[in-house]
């Protein structure tokens, strides 16, 4: 019986199987698999070299400009007018020179990072999303505090006695926070690794790695 009754046309599914089972497919999603490696390649080289020539740059102008206010100070001072305005100028002409480099700097190491993260397997981006929930949920579900208070009678007195004692292993909201937000940027930075082969098995460990009480939230807000 054809899939489709009234036209005897195979079906949709059918048709798309194929193709995607064809060698042709198959090759053509490997050549663009490996043009979006290549791509996300250049782009983290950019991003290092970006990155290690700002390491060189800057503390150069850093100095420049704690030299420059030691200088507008030594004018004050002295009570030399004329030398702490020539300061404050100096001051302001590395001032504007640090700002046009700190501009400069972050468009470009934003957008490149803002390219990276676009082309990033979806996965990360679902990941995070599900870890934004789980932060807020840990931060109102887990306990305040891993402390207990506990109460006696003083035997003499008779008198009530409240103790507080530590429990063991209990894991607390903002321990539990802590934790979220780790796992978030180790995912963030995922989104910035050239090759995204190794991501699936990447964000199965850190979702391994999160505690039981934390998994089970995790659970919870997918039921949801």
């Amino acid at each position: 019986m054809p899939d489709n009754f009234t036209t005897g046309r195979p079906s949709l599914d059918r048709v798309i199987d194929t193709v995607v089972a064809s060698d042709s497919y198959r090759n053509a999603a490997a050549e663009a698999a490996k043009r979006l490696r290549d791509q996300r390649a250049t782009l983290v080289a950019r991003l290092r070299t970006l990155e290690k020539q700002a390491d060189a740059d800057f503390p150069p102008v850093h100095r420049e400009h704690d030299a420059a206010v030691a200088a507008v100070n030594t004018a004050i001072a002295a009570r030399d007018r004329v030398g702490v305005i020539i300061a404050r100028d100096k001051l302001a002409e590395v001032d504007r020179r640090r700002s046009q480099m700190s501009w400069a700097f972050s468009t470009e190491h934003d957008g490149l990072e803002a390219q990276l993260r676009e082309s990033a397997d979806p996965a990360i981006a679902e990941f995070l999303h599900d870890l934004v929930g789980l932060h807020y949920v840990a931060g109102r579900k887990l306990p305040a505090t891993d402390e207990v208070v506990e109460q006696s009678t003083n035997p003499v007195t008779g008198k009530a006695v409240l103790k507080s004692r530590k429990r063991d292993g209990v894991l607390t909201s903002a321990a539990g926070v802590e934790i979220v937000l780790a796992a978030r940027h180790a995912a963030e930075q995922l989104q910035l690794a050239a090759d995204q082969a190794g991501v699936p098995a990447e964000l199965a460990r850190l979702r391994s790695t999160l505690p039981a009480e934390l998994l089970r939230l995790w659970e919870l807000l997918k039921w949801k």
